[in-house]
Parts: C-alpha cells; structure tokens; sequence
C-alpha cells in the first residue's frame, strides 16, 4: 500500500510572506498594539504581561485566518479571562529564557524554540499552562528542531536586536516587533494548524473546542 506523501517541513520563506502579507494591510494597528502593550506591561510591573501576550497571539491569529487579514485592536485584551494562567505561564518561561540568554544566548534561543508554540495552544486549543509547553516542544522535535530554532532565532533578532541602538531602537522595535509575531503566528498555522495528527504529542489529548471563529482543520 502506497503511503501518503509527508507533509513538508516549516517553509521559512512562506512564514515572512505570510508575516509580510497581514503586516502591510494592518501596519497602523499593529504598532499601536505593541506600544500599548510595551505601555501596559510597564505600568503593571510585569503583571499584565503573559494576558497580553496571549492577545497578541489571538491578534495575530486572527488577522492572519481572516480572508481580508483585518486585525482587531480589541483582541489584544481577548485572553484575559484566563488571566491567571497567562500569568503564570509568562513567568514560567521568561525567567529561564532570560538566563538562557544572559548566560550564552544560545540557551535562551533553544528555550525559545522549543515553547514558541506554547502561548498558541493556550489561545488556540484553551491548553493548561504545563500541557501547552509540553506538547510545544514535542511539536518542535517532530516537526523539525533546527529549522524552528532558525525562526526563533529570526524572532529573536527582530525582537531584541533593534535594542543595542540607544532611542531609536525602542522606536524601530515597535515596527518589527508585529513582525515577529507574525512570524511565529504562520509557523504555528504551518506546523500545527494544518496537521491533523496532533493528539499524539498532547499529554492528555486537546480538548474539543477550538478558539471561537476558528474550526479545525479537517483531516485530509
């Protein structure tokens, strides 16, 4: 019996045509968004930031699944009713992250790496905190380690880099920052969304309901 052709593995190219794609129809929104939540995280101490992230995710989610890739400012405050969870999940990852890259960067890359799926299957499939950076980094291993530690790394740079240059770099981070997300958001549609096959790297399999406005992809 002739098996199926596998599916191929993350096409770098397609996640910056993609990012590129929702980024130029929703430039406005976008930098907007990520001043508030650059604004909102300080004012908070930091408390705001894992809700906010999950916004972003479903922001980015959501323009990007959108046939007219329209982006709502509005869904940046979506994930709040599990505030609790994105809260704990920011200070879960970003303290080990963080040493990583204060001690070599490269640890910090590959933490990066293997729970950049995370805050998508917390927003996506309404996975628990220690599930969703489970079956993140079981998702990376099987889907192809090296080529998402280059998206990571590719975030990475676009997130921080534009912070060596004094002023101007917190400027231009606000404009590259969306970009980032982007990135990320069609690697996870590419990886996750599109493969049917899921519930093998799930510790307890995902629940059935999926982000609101969102079916699943069905089985090919």
């Amino acid at each position: 019996m002739e098996q199926a052709p596998a599916k191929p593995a993350l096409d770098l190219a397609r996640c910056l045509n993609d990012a590129m794609e929702v980024y130029r129809k929703n430039v406005l929104t976008f930098v907007i968004a990520v001043i508030l939540f650059d604004v909102l995280i300080l004012c908070s101490l930091l408390v705001l930031a894992g809700p906010l992230i999950g916004g972003m995710v479903l922001m980015c989610l959501t323009a990007m699944r959108d046939p007219e890739h329209k982006a709502r400012l509005g869904d940046l405050f979506g994930s709040f009713h599990r505030f609790g969870a994105f809260v704990g999940f920011f200070f879960l990852t970003t303290i080990p992250i963080l040493l990583g890259y204060a001690i070599f960067l490269v640890p910090g890359v590959l933490l990066s790496a293997m729970w950049m799926f995370a805050p998508y299957l917390m927003v996506d499939r309404q996975m628990g905190v220690i599930d969703a950076l489970r079956t993140s980094w079981r998702i990376v291993i099987a889907r192809g380690f090296w080529i998402n530690v280059a998206v990571a790394a590719l975030i990475t740079a676009l997130m921080l880099g534009p912070l060596l240059f004094p002023y101007v770099g917190a400027i231009a981070a606000w404009f590259l920052a969306p970009l980032a997300w982007l990135i990320n958001t069609s690697a996870y549609i590419q990886e996750v969304k599109e493969h049917s096959d899921l519930s093998e790297f799930a510790p307890r399999g995902f629940p059935v309901v999926p982000m609101a406005g969102m079916a699943p992809t069905p089985a090919t």
